[in-house]
C-alpha cells in the first residue's frame, strides 16, 4: 500500500452531528479504494474533513472510503460522489431516480427545488414536465470534457507511463490538500524501487495541467529522470486521464479505479 499524508480536521458542520477531535491522519491507497489511518490504525464509521474545510468523506464500517453510494448518518441521508466527496448543492441520479443534496449535504425532502418537486422519500416526482429535459442537459454537460472540474479528477488511477518508447506500469493518485489539488504519479523503476513525481494540478478552458513537479522520495533515495516534465494538456473524459503520446518524450494514460 502507498501512503499519502493529508492533514484532516474533523468538526461539527451542518447536520453532520457528531463530536469528534481534531487530529492529523494518513490517507492510504489500498487497491482501488482509500482508507484513513489515525495513529497507525485504520479508522471506521466516521466522517473525515478535507483540508479545505469544505469537503467531507465517510469511512465505512469495513474501513473503506465510501464512494458512489448513500450513507445514513444520524438519521439523515448523504450521497458520496465517485471521488468520495460528499455531494453538496447538486442533483444526484441513483437507481433511475433524481435526488437533490442540500448545502449541508443532507438529502432534501418535501420541497420544490428549481421547479422540481421532491417527495418525502427525496425522489423527484415524475410528473415534472421538464424532468426529462433536465436529465438530458445534465448528461450532456457531464460528457463535455471542458465541464469537468479539478474535484472530478480526485481518485486513484491505474495505467502506464512511457519514456522514449519504454513502458512501465503506473498508478496515479489525485487528491486535495490545503486548497490545492496534487497528482502523484508512481511507477516501478528498473531496479524494482517505486519512483515517481508529484505535480500541482490546474485547469484552463480546454484541458488540465500537471505542473511544478517535484520528486517523491523512494526508500533508496535514488531518482531517475522519468516523468521529470510538466504536462500542459492533460485530457480527462470522466474515467481516463491521458496526454498526447510521443515516442520522443514522456507521456501517460491511466483509467480511474
Amino acid at each position: 500500500m502507498r501512503k499519502v499524508n493529508l492533514i484532516a480536521v474533523l468538526a461539527v458542520v451542518g447536520s453532520v452531528a457528531m463530536s469528534v477531535p481534531a487530529f492529523a491522519g494518513d490517507w492510504v491507497a489500498n487497491g482501488s479504494t482509500w482508507e484513513y489511518y489515525e495513529n497507525g490504525s485504520r479508522t471506521a464509521n466516521r466522517w473525515v474533513q478535507g483540508a479545505n474545510s469544505q469537503t467531507w468523506y465517510y469511512i465505512k464500517g469495513d474501513c473503506k472510503m465510501a464512494s458512489n453510494e448513500w450513507v445514513l448518518s444520524n438519521g439523515a441521508w448523504y450521497y458520496m460522489n465517485s471521488n468520495g466527496a460528499m455531494a453538496v448543492n447538486q442533483w444526484v441520479q441513483s437507481g433511475g431516480d433524481w435526488y437533490y443534496m442540500g448545502g449541508n449535504g443532507v438529502m432534501v425532502t418535501n420541497q420544490n427545488v428549481g421547479g422540481y418537486v421532491l417527495g418525502s422519500d427525496g425522489k423527484m416526482k415524475t410528473n415534472n414536465s421538464n424532468a426529462s429535459t433536465n436529465s438530458t442537459q445534465q448528461s450532456t454537460s457531464r460528457n463535455n470534457k471542458s465541464e469537468y472540474s479539478l474535484s472530478d479528477l480526485i481518485g486513484t488511477y491505474s495505467g502506464y507511463v512511457y519514456e522514449y518508447g519504454e513502458k512501465a506500469d503506473a498508478t496515479i493518485s489525485i487528491y486535495e490538500d490545503m486548497g490545492e489539488v496534487y497528482a502523484d504519479i508512481c511507477y516501478d523503476g528498473s531496479d524494482g524501487d517505486e519512483r515517481g513525481r508529484r505535480y500541482r494540478v490546474s485547469k484552463d478552458d480546454t484541458a488540465f495541467k500537471f505542473g511544478a513537479s517535484a520528486a517523491i522520495r523512494d526508500k533508496s533515495d535514488v531518482w531517475g529522470s522519468m516523468l521529470g516534465y510538466s504536462y500542459d494538456s492533460v485530457k480527462f473524459d470522466g474515467t481516463r486521464l491521458k496526454t498526447k503520446f510521443s515516442d520522443s518524450s514522456t507521456s501517460f494514460v491511466a483509467d480511474k479505479n
